[in-house]
Protein backbone atom coordinates (compact mmCIF):
# COMPACT_ATOMS: atom_id res chain seq x y z
CA UNK A 1 0.00 0.00 0.00
CA UNK A 2 2.07 3.13 1.28
CA UNK A 3 5.76 2.23 -0.15
CA UNK A 4 8.17 5.44 1.81
CA UNK A 5 10.06 6.67 -0.59
CA UNK A 6 13.63 8.44 0.03
CA UNK A 7 14.08 12.30 1.82
CA UNK A 8 14.95 14.36 -1.29
CA UNK A 9 17.30 17.75 -0.23
CA UNK A 10 15.47 20.57 -0.35
CA UNK A 11 18.83 22.28 -1.81
CA UNK A 12 20.85 20.68 -4.46
CA UNK A 13 24.14 19.54 -3.14
CA UNK A 14 26.84 19.05 -5.75
CA UNK A 15 28.37 15.92 -5.90
CA UNK A 16 31.89 15.76 -4.19
CA UNK A 17 33.70 14.71 -6.87
CA UNK A 18 34.62 18.21 -7.71
CA UNK A 19 31.97 18.39 -11.07
CA UNK A 20 29.53 20.98 -9.74
CA UNK A 21 29.88 24.55 -10.06
CA UNK A 22 32.76 26.46 -7.94
CA UNK A 23 32.59 28.22 -5.24
CA UNK A 24 31.70 32.26 -6.28
CA UNK A 25 29.16 30.94 -9.00
CA UNK A 26 27.02 28.83 -6.24
CA UNK A 27 27.05 31.87 -4.04
CA UNK A 28 26.04 34.24 -7.35
CA UNK A 29 22.97 31.25 -7.93
CA UNK A 30 21.75 31.21 -4.40
CA UNK A 31 21.81 35.18 -4.32
CA UNK A 32 20.15 35.61 -7.48
CA UNK A 33 17.78 32.74 -6.74
CA UNK A 34 16.71 34.48 -3.36
CA UNK A 35 16.26 37.95 -4.80
CA UNK A 36 13.74 36.37 -7.28
CA UNK A 37 12.00 34.36 -4.57
CA UNK A 38 11.38 37.13 -2.46
CA UNK A 39 11.26 40.54 -5.15
CA UNK A 40 7.87 40.90 -3.42
CA UNK A 41 8.65 41.37 -0.04
CA UNK A 42 11.70 43.39 -1.04
CA UNK A 43 9.41 45.25 -3.33
CA UNK A 44 6.94 46.03 -0.29
CA UNK A 45 9.64 47.02 2.23
CA UNK A 46 11.33 49.53 -0.31
CA UNK A 47 8.16 50.85 -1.03
CA UNK A 48 6.78 51.11 3.00
CA UNK A 49 10.22 52.84 3.53
CA UNK A 50 9.74 55.32 0.78
CA UNK A 51 6.21 56.35 2.47
CA UNK A 52 7.68 56.72 5.39
CA UNK A 53 10.42 58.97 4.33
CA UNK A 54 7.57 60.74 2.45
CA UNK A 55 5.42 61.04 5.75
CA UNK A 56 8.95 62.08 7.68
CA UNK A 57 9.30 65.04 5.31
CA UNK A 58 5.91 66.05 5.63
CA UNK A 59 5.16 66.16 9.38
CA UNK A 60 9.08 67.93 10.33
CA UNK A 61 8.86 70.79 10.14
CA UNK A 62 12.02 72.84 7.92
CA UNK A 63 14.89 74.04 9.92
CA UNK A 64 17.88 76.28 8.27
CA UNK A 65 21.07 76.55 9.49
CA UNK A 66 23.07 79.75 9.12
CA UNK A 67 27.02 80.86 10.63
CA UNK A 68 28.71 83.81 10.57
CA UNK A 69 31.13 85.50 11.97
CA UNK A 70 31.67 89.20 13.04
CA UNK A 71 34.64 91.31 13.85
CA UNK A 72 34.08 93.69 17.09
CA UNK A 73 36.33 96.38 16.47
CA UNK A 74 37.60 97.97 19.31
CA UNK A 75 38.31 101.39 17.89
CA UNK A 76 39.40 105.05 20.74
CA UNK A 77 39.04 108.19 20.52
CA UNK A 78 42.03 109.80 18.69
CA UNK A 79 43.26 111.40 21.44
CA UNK A 80 43.12 108.55 23.69
CA UNK A 81 45.25 106.71 20.81
CA UNK A 82 48.25 109.32 21.10
CA UNK A 83 48.26 109.30 24.85
CA UNK A 84 48.84 105.78 25.13
CA UNK A 85 51.94 103.99 26.18
CA UNK A 86 50.97 100.51 24.95
CA UNK A 87 51.20 100.21 21.40
CA UNK A 88 48.09 98.02 21.44
CA UNK A 89 45.41 98.23 23.95
CA UNK A 90 44.62 95.36 26.20
CA UNK A 91 41.68 93.37 25.65
CA UNK A 92 38.04 95.09 26.92
CA UNK A 93 36.15 91.90 27.83
CA UNK A 94 33.34 94.30 28.73
CA UNK A 95 32.94 95.73 25.53
CA UNK A 96 33.04 92.81 23.58
CA UNK A 97 30.28 91.40 25.87
CA UNK A 98 28.45 94.56 25.55
CA UNK A 99 28.71 94.27 22.15
CA UNK A 100 27.65 90.66 21.75
CA UNK A 101 24.02 91.72 24.20
CA UNK A 102 23.62 94.59 21.77
CA UNK A 103 23.95 92.02 18.41
CA UNK A 104 21.15 90.09 20.76
CA UNK A 105 18.74 92.66 21.43
CA UNK A 106 15.17 92.46 20.01
CA UNK A 107 15.69 95.96 18.63
CA UNK A 108 18.46 94.68 16.44
CA UNK A 109 16.44 91.50 15.84
CA UNK A 110 13.63 93.34 14.53
CA UNK A 111 15.54 95.65 12.14
CA UNK A 112 17.22 92.25 10.67
CA UNK A 113 13.41 91.22 10.43
CA UNK A 114 12.17 94.65 8.73
CA UNK A 115 15.50 95.04 6.50
CA UNK A 116 14.82 91.56 5.39
CA UNK A 117 10.98 91.61 4.95
CA UNK A 118 11.37 88.26 6.80
CA UNK A 119 7.50 88.88 7.99
CA UNK A 120 6.72 88.18 4.45
CA UNK A 121 8.10 85.44 4.15
CA UNK A 122 5.54 82.59 4.86
CA UNK A 123 8.31 80.20 5.58
CA UNK A 124 9.93 82.03 8.36
CA UNK A 125 6.93 84.16 9.54
CA UNK A 126 4.66 81.11 9.93
CA UNK A 127 4.14 79.86 13.24
CA UNK A 128 6.22 75.94 12.90
CA UNK A 129 4.21 73.39 11.51
CA UNK A 130 4.87 69.83 12.80
CA UNK A 131 3.41 67.36 14.29
CA UNK A 132 3.81 68.22 18.24
CA UNK A 133 2.91 71.94 17.46
CA UNK A 134 -0.51 70.30 15.24
CA UNK A 135 -1.50 68.30 18.49
CA UNK A 136 -0.82 71.24 21.04
CA UNK A 137 -2.70 73.41 18.90
CA UNK A 138 -5.33 71.19 19.14
CA UNK A 139 -5.69 70.89 22.66
CA UNK A 140 -4.89 74.75 22.90
CA UNK A 141 -7.74 77.53 22.54
CA UNK A 142 -6.76 78.85 19.78
CA UNK A 143 -10.06 81.31 19.64
CA UNK A 144 -8.76 82.79 23.38
CA UNK A 145 -5.53 83.71 21.93
CA UNK A 146 -4.91 86.79 20.30
CA UNK A 147 -3.53 87.11 16.78
CA UNK A 148 0.36 87.83 16.20
CA UNK A 149 1.55 89.73 13.62
CA UNK A 150 3.71 87.84 10.96
CA UNK A 151 6.64 90.47 12.07
CA UNK A 152 6.29 89.45 15.21
CA UNK A 153 6.41 85.48 14.84
CA UNK A 154 9.69 86.15 12.79
CA UNK A 155 10.79 88.42 15.51
CA UNK A 156 10.39 85.72 18.16
CA UNK A 157 11.68 82.91 15.76
CA UNK A 158 14.90 84.84 15.18
CA UNK A 159 15.89 85.68 18.39
CA UNK A 160 14.62 82.30 19.87
CA UNK A 161 16.94 80.80 17.23
CA UNK A 162 19.78 82.79 17.48
CA UNK A 163 23.87 82.90 19.94
CA UNK A 164 26.16 84.86 19.76
CA UNK A 165 29.25 83.52 21.01
CA UNK A 166 32.63 84.85 21.40
CA UNK A 167 35.45 83.07 19.76
CA UNK A 168 38.40 82.65 22.35
CA UNK A 169 39.84 85.66 23.34
CA UNK A 170 39.60 87.28 19.59
CA UNK A 171 37.39 90.72 19.00
CA UNK A 172 35.41 87.68 16.64
CA UNK A 173 31.39 86.41 17.42
CA UNK A 174 30.51 83.75 15.75
CA UNK A 175 26.34 83.85 15.11
CA UNK A 176 24.95 81.27 14.53
CA UNK A 177 20.84 80.36 13.47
Amino acid sequence: MLQPTPLQPATSVPPPDGSGQDGVGALVDFALGFLLRQYLVILLLVLLAGVAGAIFLVVTPPTYTAQAKIFIGTQKAEFVQQQSLFAEAPIDNAQIETQIEILLSKAIVASVVQKLKLGDDPEFASPPVGLISWVLQVFNNPTAAEPKLDTEIAIARLADGLTVKRVGFSFLARNRR
